[in-house]
């Protein structure tokens, strides 16, 4: 399945409240997960945003010509997930501006509603500074919200200081010891390093990386499909009963088996996919869950097109079910059709774990 995410980058230099350094910040990837916007509403989206952005800066903020930002990137507004890397393109930006913080984002459908999600990052620590969360009804609604969705962020990022090189630190750096005049340094020791993962690595639990967003969000940044040796054969369950909730986007999986295995209680079925995956022990990590369908498309793009991860060519299971109560999403890993399959059939699984 084709997967896009639209792209305008946007590098802003920024004059903090708490300190006069100047930071870049670098409005990046937000991802259309389940592609609310259509023909060039993802565009008019971001310019109307950057504009407001810079708009109600207060002096704080100064947008980078369009040369500089043609240094970092292709100017498309769309392309195929597959093909990016966020880590380079991040290592671009720190290049050539010396970024060190990032916006970035999502935008998805919840319950009908569509519900924007962006957070500020430091760079190169992915450390989540502050974070704002918006529904709207509807996309026209989305966009006359923009105002609000800025002002909201550049509330908090002046109030958690972030943006302006300022980490709410003591403003002398020392601490006096009370004996002799001697002084010892306040500032803390530094983070411990952080394990950096490309795709293809071996993961913490013996799998195999299939996927990097680029930056930790929701207590995640990489996904790691289980080891060859871990894979199995089950139903989906619940055949002609509802399953709720479900979603096809990356990063859902998890929910999704959540919403499987509860049904799947209450309908006193065990042994099924969702089940087993939620239930395994592979080297001491038991965070396992089935993927979404977006997520198996990713592993079959990234690791079975190359040759890794041992898969095999059949039909494999999916979290996601398809609309009504019989069918549920499948993917055949020999040419990357995606199809239903009704949900007493037993497909190929292969667990996920998302870290």
């Amino acid at each position: 399945m084709k997967k896009t995410v639209f792209f305008v980058l946007a590098l802003f230099a920024v004059t903090g409240l708490f300190a006069q350094e100047r930071t870049a910040i670098a409005v990046f990837p937000f991802e259309d997960m389940d592609k609310v916007f259509s023909g060039n509403e993802a565009v008019l989206f971001y310019r109307r945003f950057t504009s407001e952005f810079a708009y109600r800066n207060n002096g704080r903020f100064r947008v980078v010509p369009r040369q500089d930002v043609e240094k970092l990137i292709n100017t498309e507004a769309a392309f195929q997930l597959s093909d990016f890397s966020a880590r380079e393109k991040t290592a671009e930006m720190q290049r050539v501006l010396n970024g060190t913080q990032i916006l970035s984002g999502y935008i998805g459908k919840r319950r009908g509603e569509i519900t924007i999600s962006i957070a500020l990052f430091t760079y190169p620590e992915l450390e989540q500074l502050v974070g704002v969360d918006l529904e709207a009804a509807n996309v026209n609604q989305l966009f006359d919200k923009i105002p609000s969705l800025v002002q909201t962020m550049q509330d908090r990022i002046a109030e958690r200081g972030a943006g302006t090189g300022s980490t709410g630190t003591n403003s002398t750096g020392t601490n006096s010891t009370g004996t002799g005049g001697n002084t010892g340094s306040n500032t803390p020791p530094p983070p411990p390093a952080v394990q950096v993962y490309k795709i293809g690595d071996t993961g913490p639990a013996g799998g195999i990386i299939f996927y990097d967003k680029g930056f930790t969000g929701d207590g995640w940044r990489y996904l790691e499909a289980a080891p060859a040796g871990a894979k199995f054969t089950a139903e989906w369950g619940a055949y002609k009963n509802d399953v709720p909730g479900t979603m096809t986007s990356a990063g859902f999986g998890r929910r999704n088996t959540q919403i499987i295995a509860d049904r799947l209680r209450a309908l006193r079925e065990s042994n099924k996919a969702a089940q087993i995956c939620a239930a395994l022990d592979i080297n001491g990590y038991k965070d396992w869950f089935l993927p979404s369908r977006d997520e198996l498309d990713l592993m079959y793009k990234n690791l079975k097109q190359k040759g890794l991860g041992g898969f095999s060519d059949g039909w494999y299971w999916s979290s996601s079910q398809l609309s009504g109560n019989r069918d549920a999403w499948g993917q055949r890993f020999s040419d990357g059709s995606q199809s239903s399959y009704n949900k007493d059939i037993t497909l190929s699984v292969r667990a996920v774990r998302a870290f």
